[in-house]
């Protein structure tokens, strides 16, 4: 459900100092005004939006496209080069750059890492079955809570797996993505936390008996094991899980041996 809401006067008070968003035809101020309070995180990241970007420049906002989930706005801009003035738009998430946190569970016997848990299911977007690396989104109250807060990602693993007690051992902070700069503007935490052999078991006799289903979509959950990586990663396309596989072997907590 949406929520109209007067627009921050922190935010406005910003905008009202680009060239762009005063050239911007009124009726389309009037309909960032009225974005829904969802949308606060975009229209954080648009007031800080640089007036010049490499050899454009923005002269003035045209028109926003809306749905659900993301926002397109378009813009008018000028080639410092060419003289130039054509249109020009991006993807945002109405979250804004910081949508949320992408990672893996790690599972360790032993002292070492010896299986990965990854998620199976139907994704929207693209119509098909695929895997998929586990996560969510910051809702509008924690907008400005990051990966540097893993409590909170803990909290909605536990949910997530179902097992309100399982210990994570460690939390391995992997640092931002940026999945397609040339289209969004989007920057995904990534992460991975690990467990140990007695909590996987849990996990396990738990998917048996009851796979784990989303409200909307279905998916499952898989166990991995380590020694089978190089196999999934020639057909897994997500490129969060990808990310998260390069940083963990850049940080050496996976070995290539398994």
């Amino acid at each position: 459900m949406c929520y109209s809401y007067s627009m921050d006067k922190n935010i406005l008070a910003e905008l009202r100092k680009k060239k762009w968003y005063l050239h911007s035809p009124p009726a389309v101020k009037n309909e960032l005004k009225d974005l829904p309070l969802e949308f606060h995180g975009f229209l954080a990241d648009l007031a800080k939006r640089k007036s010049f970007i490499g050899r454009v420049e923005i002269l003035r906002l045209l028109k926003i496209l809306r749905g659900n989930y993301l926002i397109i706005p378009v813009f008018e801009v000028r080639s410092l080069d060419t003289n130039e003035v054509f249109t020009y738009e991006f993807v945002s998430w109405k979250f804004g750059r910081f949508p949320g946190y992408k990672g893996i569970i790690l599972v360790e016997v032993k002292g070492r890492i010896k299986y990965f848990i990854v998620k199976y299911g139907a994704k929207f977007p693209i119509g098909a079955d695929c895997y998929d690396s586990i996560g969510t989104f910051y809702s509008p109250d924690n907008l400005k809570k990051t990966i540097t807060v893993p409590n909170k990602i803990k909290n909605h693993l536990r949910k997530f797996l179902g097992l309100p007690q399982v210990h994570f051992k460690k939390f391995i902070d992997l640092g931002i993505l940026n999945p397609d700069p040339g289209m969004s503007n989007n920057h995904i935490d990534l992460f991975a936390v690990v467990i140990d052999d007695d909590n996987a078991q849990k996990i396990d006799e738990l998917l048996a008996h009851n796979p784990q289903k989303s409200l909307v979509l279905g998916y499952e959950l898989e166990i991995v094991p380590v020694t089978q990586l190089h196999d999934f990663i020639k057909r897994c396309n997500d490129g969060f899980f990808l990310a998260c596989i390069a940083r963990l072997f850049s940080q050496k907590v996976l070995e290539i041996s398994g």
